[in-house]
């Protein structure tokens, strides 16, 4: 089975020190894994704008203020970050870049085996965008899993697969090996049924084979609820003191689930544990 090398962290001048960095942390311990760190410099915020006759001269000076305060931002941010990976005796390296965040992270994770950001993006990224759509960007078209990050990390010692017995579904999971993650932990196998525990085993079971080819400790659990999906994995990945949640793009449709699936959506909003992703 593939071992995890490698870690990307997504780093921001607006917070300096984060759960997400605290994942990075856990992980890299348990793993022996090096940990990269990302510093971007949006300079989306910072780009040419309508101004007034006479305003030209303003605007490019305040444009290069703003610039510079994030780059002193991000040289902060990665000081601490390295300073905190020193201290726990893991091997770092970083790097403070400007341009398009959700760009920047995607390139450089073609060096990485698993990307971790927070769940909420910074304030001034991109204007009018919305957290989950930052978000949404970065997993399509990221070549490695992301792993969203909500405010608080309590490591756990299992990760639940969400399982529906989808193509992308069955993607995540291979995702999950191919990152080295499964190797760190026990799995727990999830599907939500609306009819029956049979239903569900039907659903999960190429999951669950395909897992113990790789000899991958795993226990099934199915449940039968007609609740929103979404609930009943927040739920049990809290209950259970999961590490993390895989999952695909699940949805209750065929488009929902050809698209940015409504359940993982609504598993983003309220998780409370670390969510990986992978399309």
């Amino acid at each position: 089975m593939h071992a995890l090398r490698s870690i990307l962290v997504a780093l921001h001048g607006s917070a300096p020190e984060s759960a997400s960095q605290e994942v990075a942390i856990a992980w890299a311990r348990r793993s022996g894994a090096e940990v990269m760190g990302l510093a971007v410099v949006d300079e989306t915020v910072a780009r040419r704008a309508a101004v007034p006759i006479g305003g030209t001269a303003f605007r490019r000076e305040e444009r290069a203020v703003l610039l510079s305060e994030k780059q002193q931002s991000a040289h902060e941010a990665l000081e601490t970050f390295a300073r905190r990976c020193q201290a726990e005796d893991i091997q770092f390296q970083g790097e403070v870049r400007g341009g398009v965040p959700h760009d920047l992270v995607a390139e450089e994770a073609q060096r990485h085996d698993v990307v971790i950001v927070d769940n909420q993006a910074p304030e001034d990224y991109g204007a009018g965008e919305s957290p989950a759509e930052v978000l949404e960007r970065l997993i399509r078209i990221c070549p490695r899993p992301v792993v969203t990050v909500p405010q608080a990390y309590q490591p756990g010692n299992t990760i639940l697969v969400a399982f529906d017995g989808s193509p992308l579904a069955a993607r995540a999971l291979f995702g999950l090996l191919g990152s080295g993650l499964g190797a760190l932990w026990g799995v727990r196998l999830l599907t939500v049924d609306p009819q029956s525990e049979q239903s569900a085993r039907i659903r999960a079971q190429r999951g669950i084979d395909y897992l113990r080819q790789h000899q991958v400790e795993t226990t099934f659990q199915a449940i039968v609820s007609d609740r929103p999906p979404a609930e009943v994995i927040c739920e049990e990945a809290y209950r259970q003191r999961c590490d993390s949640i895989v999952m695909g793009s699940h949805g209750r449709s065929a488009l929902a689930k050809f698209l940015f699936g409504s359940v993982t959506k609504e598993v983003i909003a309220k998780s409370t544990v670390p969510l990986f992703l992978y399309h």
